[in-house]
């Protein structure tokens, strides 16, 4: 689905796919909370194995954030990778546990899920073919 074989940044090429939210259940609601916030919480137990911070920058439109990367278990306890990003508060958190691959955390993650779009301007550079073109690329 949607995946395909570039060698844009190795010259044997690689698989490039999109990051997918799957694997959820559906449940049947009985009722709804009344606050808004408190309807897209989620709570996993999660294999830690790695945290990087990543620096905001400006001229992308991007904030600072931490990316935790781990394993999390399905209903069948099938293990599935699973990549979250905190802000704020809670990257200190994460970054303190010092979790690797030789040095996995299990822990329970919890917090909201967010969907952002996020757009990134791209200018080719300047050639004697006329102005630089801009491409505008959108993505949630």
């Amino acid at each position: 689905m949607n995946e395909f074989w570039s060698t844009r940044n190795n010259p044997e090429g690689e698989v490039v796919s999109q990051i997918r939210n799957e694997g959820g259940f559906i449940h049947v609601v009985q009722t709804v909370a009344a606050a808004e916030g408190l309807r897209d919480i989620f709570k996993t137990d999660m294999i830690v194995t790695g945290v990087r911070r990543i620096e905001a920058d400006p001229t992308r439109g991007r904030e600072e954030k931490v990316e935790i990367k781990g394993y999390v278990f399905d209903f069948r306890n099938a293990l599935l990778p699973v990549t979250y990003y905190a802000y704020g508060g809670g990257m200190d958190h994460f970054e303190a546990l010092e979790a690797s691959v030789n040095n996995p955390v299990f822990l329970c993650v919890n917090g909201h899920q967010v969907s952002k779009t996020v757009t990134t301007v791209r200018e080719s550079e300047n050639s004697g073919w006329g102005e630089t073109f801009a491409q505008e690329v959108t993505s949630t």
